[in-house]
């Protein structure tokens, strides 16, 4: 299968592909800080105290939907 495409649309396509991967990348960045928690009950019970924690998802959230 050949995938075709209009030559007008090439800058925008690499344009998003480009904020894409830096998006990945700080996504993976996020993740990464996440599962180096223990996530339980008592994690979850603090997050309304906890404001680093609570950026942390929101973090999470916003780049994994912006992906």
């Amino acid at each position: 299968m050949t995938l075709t495409y209009l030559p007008e649309h090439a800058d925008s396509a690499r344009i998003a592909l480009d904020l894409a991967e830096r998006e990945s990348a700080h996504l993976r960045y996020t993740c990464n800080t996440l599962y180096a928690e223990t996530i339980d009950l008592a994690w979850v019970e603090v997050l309304a105290q906890r404001e680093d924690l609570a950026e942390k998802i929101d973090a999470f959230v916003g780049r994994f939907g912006r992906l």
